[in-house]
């Protein structure tokens, strides 16, 4: 599955948008229940990943240090989970019960 290429020099988050959309209909097709969470998981990495790129890129164009700051850290974390999660549908498995102890615990 070849990833497609900048090559006509599209602004960055027209190709990162691409690149989500294609990924995403990758994930989509996936059918097999342990292997539909982790495609459920990442395709939603990649979303957050899509809107921390965009967020990073705006602060570094109108010149707001700390917010590209705050958007490359999150960057990274998105990063992180996302290679984390691909390794296996149990990585992923762990995660999304760290996601909902998370969110539970700011009820």
């Amino acid at each position: 599955m070849p990833l497609p290429l900048n090559e006509n020099n599209e602004h960055p988050l027209i190709y990162v948008a691409r690149l989500v959309d294609f990924l995403g209909g990758y994930l989509r097709d996936t059918k097999a229940a342990a292997h539909a969470d982790m495609a459920d998981s990442l395709l939603s990495l990649v979303a957050e990943g899509l809107s921390a790129y965009e967020q990073l890129w705006l602060a570094e164009t109108h010149g707001k240090v700390s917010m590209a700051a705050y958007s490359a850290r999150n960057l990274l974390e998105i990063m992180v989970w996302t290679n984390y999660c691909a390794k296996s549908p149990e990585n992923t498995a762990l995660f999304r019960q760290d996601a909902d102890r998370d969110i539970n615990g700011l009820r």
